[in-house]
């Protein structure tokens, strides 16, 4: 790419050894914003910033690939999703009920897009005061729901045990929970 002109008037020009040359809209004072590692590190965050905006979630293993989730009614997990692919403009849409024997590329990138965004479990949203059973490396443990001020464990909930202490709702030594209601005959 040759000098760019952002909208905002200024002169974006890469230089061959990998540097961005940004000048005023009038011209004077040249300088340096950033050079060859620091200039792709920028790219990509500006890329992954416009993803997010516009809804779109990029396959880490092949870039090229963009996968735009269409979400049911009500929101929750998307149940179709678009593939684009962005240096031959293919497209390909998916249904989570008839993916059968779909393979290949695209598929692999929808594919990883689930794996990057599982389903929420039930009790990766507990709210304080809530009292929950949970299983925790394969024992049942009943535990109250505290506000985490700290934000020690990620979120604004956490999990107090009697004798295991303190969980973070998506800790991996939960394998399962249902809240249980406070009066409710068991």
């Amino acid at each position: 790419m040759n000098e760019f002109k952002a909208s905002n008037g200024l002169h974006v020009t890469p230089t061959e050894d990998g540097r961005l040359i940004i000048a005023s809209v009038e011209g004077t004072y040249p300088y340096t914003i950033a050079d060859g590692e620091e200039v792709e590190a920028l790219s990509e965050f500006f890329r992954a910033d416009n993803d997010i905006r516009h809804g779109r979630w990029r396959w880490p293993e092949n870039p090229d690939y963009v996968v735009y989730p269409r979400h049911r009614e009500g929101g929750g997990r998307p149940d179709s999703f678009r593939v684009f692919q962005e240096s031959t403009g293919n497209t390909w849409s998916y249904d989570l009920k008839n993916l059968g024997n779909t393979r290949g590329e695209p598929w692999d990138a929808a594919r990883a897009y689930f794996d990057a965004h599982p389903e929420p479990k039930p009790w990766h949203d507990p709210k304080p005061g809530e009292v929950w059973l949970l299983t925790i490396d394969g024992e049942s443990i009943p535990a109250l729901v505290l506000a985490d001020r700290a934000g020690t464990f990620g979120g604004n909930a956490k999990f107090e045990t009697a004798h295991r202490g303190a969980f973070g709702p998506a800790a991996s030594a939960i394998s399962d929970g249902r809240r249980i209601e406070i009066g409710a005959a068991t």
